[in-house]
């Protein structure tokens, strides 16, 4: 028998290939790893010092009540007090009022206040802080479809950068990026900026070239043309930029920022900051004493003043400023066409009803004494409660010197009083010539009291001619 020897040859690679082969497989495997590991490194960068998480935000109802708007556009309503989330939309009536505190929720301090004003709405776009407090990343605030009036108020020495932008029913934008003061009005007709301290910027993304800064103690006006084709709008108004000094404020201090402690009477004293440029005290005879002294209440610097000791007579305990030197009696202002009176408040107590029996005994009361046209002393008083009980029938003002009737606000809540123009309001006869002085005082039984700011404005103003209001467009709606 024959054996047959059956082989197979099988084609295989060459050395060369297989080298080319194993140093194309690890180049590929080198490249995944460096992109892996940069992406692993950005990613760990980003997550370390560039990712954000969202802030805490919460909204106070100081008057009346508020709607709150979210995605399903269901509106609810707030009287009192709740967390504002991104891409809610507040909105106030013509008797409502609110403040939205946007908080460092790793240390509870305040970062920004915003006062919602009558007749306002907005949009909480996005408010994001850096997720670690090593990031160098800015707090974040966009607020969009704003329209009315709101005064800003950025802390001071906020701890890292802020990027606040406010975007206007018309697309334009204000900036703010330092701590200060601001107010921010919107219309169809015009956006104003007031910068009372600080700095900020309005942008129109229409023409980058219009933006304009506004400097500490300035306004400006973006003055829009008026549509052609309006029909109830016959008059042609041309776009402009305005910009004039803001309204002087008489009251220095008038934040109670500046402070000093007071000498102890006594070794064992406890003694609080007072407020410079301002004279405080209580009322002859007032047992129990009330106190008075610098304060902090939701971050903010505020005047605080309390009776407890369950007193049951009367008490007072105020503050005054003057104005005008030796040689000349009050601050004349005579020469201008405004004059305002502004204050900040929180009642978070009291225990009278409304102002008391004769309507003067408030938790806290305005007092502006001046000289009026006819040289004749005179002063303004305006109060402000925030309990009532109609069934005991007490007076809700105090006399022909109350500027009107005495406001209702609520307990526990911030509250920004703007009185309009006084020149306006009052008779010719009436109209102030010369400031002598401001008072507030916390009145009654039991009262604590906290007042944030104190404001006399005055100054000429600036009128330009309006041709309509989001308000007025929302109402033939």
């Amino acid at each position: 028998m024959t054996e047959s020897t059956f082989t197979s040859e099988t084609p295989t690679a060459s050395q060369d290939d297989v080298q080319r082969l194993a140093w194309g497989v690890l180049l590929g495997a080198f490249i995944i790893f460096c992109a892996i590991l940069a992406g692993s490194v950005f990613t760990l960068n980003y997550f370390l010092f560039r990712s954000t998480v969202s802030g805490q935000s919460f909204l106070i109802v100081g008057r009346g009540t508020v709607g709150i708007t979210d995605a399903n556009l269901i509106e609810q309503v707030e009287r009192d007090r709740r967390h504002i989330l991104n891409n809610q939309t507040v909105r106030t009536d013509a008797q409502s009022q609110a403040s939205i505190s946007f908080m460092n929720q790793q240390n509870n301090n305040l970062i920004v206040a915003i006062t919602v004003k009558s007749n306002t709405s907005l949009l909480l776009d996005n408010f994001s802080r850096p997720r670690f407090d090593w990031s160098r990343a800015p707090y974040n605030i966009n607020l969009k479809e704003f329209s009315g009036e709101l005064d800003v108020f950025v802390v001071e020495d906020i701890d890292r950068r802020l990027q606040l932008t406010i975007e206007t029913m018309n697309n334009m934008i204000i900036d703010v990026s330092q701590s200060g003061q601001y107010r921010v009005s919107a219309s169809p007709s015009q956006v104003r900026v007031i910068n009372r301290a600080g700095n900020a910027i309005i942008l129109d993304p229409t023409n980058p070239a219009a933006s304009q800064s506004v400097p500490a103690g300035e306004q400006i006006i973006f003055q829009f043309a008026n549509p052609t084709n309006d029909p109830d709008n016959a008059t042609v108004i041309e776009a402009q930029i305005v910009q004039t000094p803001a309204l002087i404020d008489l009251i220095e201090n008038s934040t109670f920022q500046n402070t000093h402690i007071p000498e102890r009477t006594q070794p064992d004293e406890v003694v609080q900051p007072l407020p410079l440029d301002w004279a405080c005290g209580n009322g002859a005879n007032n047992v129990p004493q009330g106190k008075y002294s610098v304060a902090k209440i939701d971050g903010r610097t505020a005047l605080h003043m309390v009776r407890s000791e369950n007193a049951s007579t009367h008490g007072e305990t105020f503050c005054i400023q003057a104005f005008g030197t030796d040689s000349q009696q009050g601050f004349d202002v005579s020469q201008f066409d405004h004059l305002s009176l502004q204050a900040t408040m929180y009642v978070n107590y009291q225990s009278l009803n409304a102002c008391g029996v004769e309507g003067s005994e408030c938790p806290l009361m305005l007092r502006l004494d001046y000289i009026d046209a006819n040289g004749e002393p005179a002063r303004l008083f305006q109060g402000f409660y925030t309990t009532l009980d109609p069934q005991l029938g007490y007076p809700l003002g105090c006399s022909a010197e109350c500027i009107q009737e005495h406001q209702i606000i609520n307990q526990k809540a911030w509250y920004t009083y703007d009185s309009g123009n006084l020149f306006s309001i009052l008779t010719p006869e009436k109209r102030p010539s010369a400031i002598l002085n401001l008072r507030f005082y916390a009145s009654g039984h039991q009262y604590d009291v906290y007042v944030g700011e104190v404001a006399v404005l005055t100054g000429n103003t600036v009128d330009l001619q309006p041709f309509n209001n989001f308000a007025d467009e929302d109402d033939d709606s």
